[in-house]
């Protein structure tokens, strides 16, 4: 049986981002056929399936396989078995021929839950739109489960809140959607988030139970992970009441973000060369949102300002700019209470902590 070599590697390249980076489990490593469909599987945070029909069963490790296709220009190749009993398949590409090791299907070590129909629910535009926004504050570090993925948080009542922390900073979305009758909170691990908003689209389906999570489209493409384990969840909604203890319909302060503010804070970044934390001053003065940095050995940035409206309460703090820049294609307007507040008056909002300015 012939293979189309684009359509192979199309879903072979679907697949690889679930491929475990380090060859420690070998299984983990291998793409697996079971003859209609292709997986991988790094039994940490992500697992994906892919519709497609192989003549053949076993795990192939996938960078081999994904540099060979990519390295043949031929339009059609085999996968078949050798004439050596338990030995390698042999992959035949124009006039290449390649043994390839195979490992049974009975090593591989994945268990995919299949999707319950009725069980998820069917993600929204807004949904999509909203887990792309926060993930800008999304964390890396491991010891804590909120800095590893997007915690959903749903009230059982179509009232769904997203949040993701990195420590410095929390971006929050509060979406309602009457369809959403199911009640849970969890934290969904970011690379699953990521290829979700990949490969799904609006209408997709994303299912949530005990322990993992499942996400399928209308092509067939099944994403899998565990959910992130936590013993003592972070209240977010506790943090938002003490820094906004008015709410976040009536902030004191609340206004436009200036055009020309992203340009001004590239200049500050590029001047402190990254190391920016605790060098960049903004303060209000006269109608105006000032910028001072400074670096050793490499400059300071005077009067950089932009206006603002004249009748804002005076603010003076030192921030790290991309706490700031990183928002601002997000977001509408901004304040300065106890932390940084920035939102975009359609359910998407942002705190990011900063330290109190001397004038």
């Amino acid at each position: 049986m012939n293979l189309e070599r684009i359509a192979m590697l199309a879903a072979l390249n679907t697949v690889k981002p679930a491929l475990a980076t380090k060859d420690l489990i070998e299984e983990l490593a291998h793409c697996w056929f079971d003859g209609k469909t292709v997986t991988a599987y790094n039994d940490a945070d992500l697992g994906i399936q892919v519709p497609f029909e192989a003549p053949f069963k076993g795990g192939i490790r996938g960078a081999l396989l994904l540099g060979l296709l990519s390295n043949s220009r031929a339009k059609e190749v085999s996968i078949e078995p050798s004439d050596k009993k338990d030995g390698p398949m042999i992959l035949k590409a124009a006039r290449a021929r390649v043994e390839l090791a195979v490992l049974a299907p009975e090593r591989a070590v994945w268990a995919f839950p299949a999707p319950e129909p009725g069980k998820g629910f069917q993600m929204s535009a807004a949904f999509l739109e909203g887990l792309r926004s926060v993930l800008i504050s999304v964390g890396n570090d491991t010891s804590i489960p909120e800095k590893q993925g997007v915690t959903l948080d749903a009230n059982g009542k179509g009232d769904l809140t997203m949040f993701t922390t990195d420590a410095k900073s929390i971006a929050r979305l509060d979406l309602s959607d009457p369809k959403l009758k199911q009640k849970f909170r969890a934290i969904i691990p970011t690379t699953f988030c990521q290829r979700v908003l990949r490969l799904c689209a609006e209408g997709d389906v994303l299912e949530l139970r005990k322990d993992c999570v499942i996400a399928s489209n209308a092509d067939g493409v099944l994403l899998y992970a565990r959910l992130v384990a936590v013993e003592q969840p972070c209240n977010f909604f506790e943090i938002f009441d003490r820094e906004l203890p008015d709410g976040m319909s009536d902030i004191e302060g609340l206004f436009e973000i200036p055009g020309r503010l992203a340009l001004a804070l590239e200049r500050a970044i590029v001047l402190t060369d990254g190391a920016s934390e605790g060098q960049v001053r903004l303060f209000s003065d006269a109608g105006k949102l000032k910028i001072e940095a400074s670096a050793p050995g490499r400059g300071e940035l005077n009067d950089d300002s932009v206006p603002i409206p004249p009748d804002i309460p005076d603010f003076d703090c030192f921030i790290d700019p991309d706490l700031l820049k990183r928002a601002i294609p997000l977001c509408t307007h901004m304040a300065f209470n106890k932390s940084l507040f920035m939102d975009d008056g359609a359910g998407f909002s942002y705190l990011a902590a900063y330290k109190s300015g001397a004038r």
